[in-house]
């Protein structure tokens, strides 16, 4: 059984159903996990997949987003969770409003041996203001592009088609089908 561990729940529900509709089981688990700081979205998911593993001792996926700014040489990158904590999101839009970005998701599977990686990637723009439910934090204020509205504006079904969840675990998809631990 693959598992995908988060402390959110909406997450949890996107994943499980993206998952699904591609014929893999999936088990969900609310976990916090203890995230490092980093500025490497790819470490801070390393260092979740391990944690997270050794917790519930089975193959897992763990995730981790942030959001790039080219224009800032990158940042925040894997610091996007601390900095959006700390601003919130009128003061990000504040900020950021207007500014081309790229969404990034990072998919960690661990099979207690290794941890695999997978990206996903989304080019956009954020909002002059948060618009849409805020299930997933920064969606409130990220615009794909070709678009006008946000991801928290976006129907489930919208969103998937351009998510960069969505890019990363149809990247682990064709791993775990050629794999033998199904």
């Amino acid at each position: 059984m693959l598992y995908y561990i988060s402390h959110n729940p909406f997450k949890c529900e996107e994943v499980k159903a993206l998952l699904t509709q591609r014929g893999i089981a999936v088990e969900t688990a609310l976990l916090e996990i203890k995230e490092i700081q980093s500025s490497s979205i790819e470490e801070i998911a390393r260092d979740k997949a391990k944690k997270a593993f050794a917790t519930i001792k089975r193959p897992l996926l763990v995730e981790q987003t942030g959001l790039v700014f080219e224009e800032y040489n990158g940042f925040p990158s894997g610091l996007t969770q601390p900095v959006w904590d700390a601003l919130g999101a009128e003061n990000f839009s504040k900020l950021f409003g207007g500014k081309a970005v790229n969404a990034v998701s990072i998919i960690a599977y661990c099979d207690g041996k290794k941890v695999f990686f997978f990206s996903g990637e989304t080019k956009g723009q954020i909002s002059n203001e948060p618009l849409g439910k805020s299930m997933f934090q920064w969606d409130t204020v990220f615009i794909p592009e070709d678009y006008t509205i946000t991801f928290s504006e976006m129907s489930p079904p919208e969103k998937s088609k351009v998510s960069m969840r969505r890019k990363a675990l149809e990247k682990f998809e064709k791993r775990w089908r050629s794999s033998d631990e199904q």
